[in-house]
C-alpha cells in the first residue's frame, strides 16, 4: 500500500526542518580547510571514486555547470583538486582529487562521523543501520526519479489545491 499524502507531508516537513537545522549548524562548525566552503563538499564527495568531467560533476550534484565550474576552478587554485587529461580524449580535462583533497575528504568523513555519533548517543547500532537504510532508499528514489519529479514540479506545481483556491478568491 502506498504512503498517504498526509504521512508523506509529515515526513517532508520533518526533513525540511532537519535540513534547516543542519544548515544553521553548518555556520558554527569550524572550517576543515581555510579556503574551502562547505558548499563545495558535494563536488569533493562526487570525485571520491575517480576523475570526472565538470559536466558530469554538475549532473551528479544537481547543480549548474557554471556553478560547478567556478567551484572547481577555486578548488584547483587552492590545491584540493587537479585537472588531468581524459585518457580517451586528450582534448578534454577531467577533475580529480589532489592529495590535499583526499586528506580533506577523510577529514570531512571523520568530522561528520564524530558529530553524528554525538547526536545519536542513545541509538543502537541496529537503529542507526535501519535509519541509514531508509535514508538511502529515499535518496535512491529521488535520484532515480529526479528528472520526473522536476518535470512534475514544473508542470503540476505540486500545489494545485491551495494555488487554485487563492486564485479563485482574488
Amino acid at each position: 500500500m502506498p504512503v498517504s499524502e498526509n504521512m508523506a507531508s509529515r515526513v517532508g516537513e520533518d526533513l525540511v526542518h532537519l535540513v534547516k537545522a543542519f544548515g544553521a549548524l553548518r555556520h558554527h562548525l569550524p572550517r576543515l580547510h581555510p579556503e574551502v566552503e562547505t558548499t563545495a563538499y558535494p563536488v569533493i564527495f562526487t570525485l571520491a571514486n575517480g576523475p570526472l568531467r565538470v559536466s558530469v560533476i554538475a549532473e551528479k550534484t544537481h547543480s549548474d555547470v557554471s556553478t560547478v565550474s567556478r567551484q572547481v576552478s577555486h578548488l584547483v587554485q587552492v590545491g584540493v583538486l587537479e585537472k588531468v587529461a581524459d585518457p580517451t580524449d586528450g582534448r578534454v580535462q577531467n577533475i580529480v582529487l589532489a592529495p590535499a583533497g583526499k586528506e580533506l575528504l577523510e577529514d570531512i568523513h571523520q568530522s561528520r562521523g564524530r558529530m553524528f555519533a554525538s547526536l545519536m548517543t542513545d541509538w543502537s547500532e541496529s537503529e542507526a543501520r535501519e535509519f541509514d537504510d531508509y535514508l538511502r532508499r529515499l535518496h535512491c528514489g529521488l535520484t532515480a526519479n529526479f528528472d520526473a519529479a522536476r518535470v512534475a514540479a514544473d508542470t503540476q506545481n505540486f500545489v494545485t489545491t491551495t494555488t487554485n483556491t487563492r486564485k479563485e478568491s482574488m
